[in-house]
């Protein structure tokens, strides 16, 4: 098995344990001691957690952790959808109502043990003009709300 973990710096808490080297260390130390290979990446901004994970599938990753809330969690399963790689979700958005509906732990430990002991599970995918999304998609007001939250304004 070959694992890459996509990490988003700017979801959580913000916390010294939620810092972008301690999330590194964690899925490092717990994927080295199940004996798989894996890469770790943090995010740089918008869509770049999607060019990871396309390029982590056609590297043979055969599991993408995405470490964030639905955003990047939408961003890592747009990349995966219709592959030979399974998405594991690490929840450490603001709402995480994706991995809330599949009861994912909120701490990081239990989910990735989790995503590894688990079967895989197919889920559904939805299409709005050529873009995959997952959980939700929203139009007018609620689509102008959450671009504002993802600008930062």
């Amino acid at each position: 098995m070959q694992a890459t973990v996509i990490i988003n710096p700017k979801s959580g808490v913000h916390t010294a344990r939620d810092s972008p080297t301690c999330r590194i260390e964690l899925a490092s130390r717990i994927l080295e001691r199940h004996g798989i290979a894996s890469e770790v990446y943090v995010t740089e901004g918008p869509d770049h957690a999607y060019e990871i994970a396309r390029t982590a599938v056609t590297d043979g990753a055969s599991i993408v952790f995405a470490w964030g809330g639905d955003g990047t969690v939408n961003e890592v399963g747009r990349a995966l959808a219709f592959q030979d790689a399974s998405l594991a979700i690490i929840p450490a958005g603001s709402g995480n109502g994706f991995a809330r509906e599949f009861g994912i732990s909120r701490k990081p430990e239990v989910a990735i043990e989790s995503a590894l002991a688990g079967t895989v599970k197919a889920i559904d995918v939805g299409d709005i003009n050529d873009r995959l999304f997952f959980n939700v998609a929203g139009i007018g007001f609620d689509a102008h709300i959450a671009s504002l939250f993802g600008s930062g304004a």
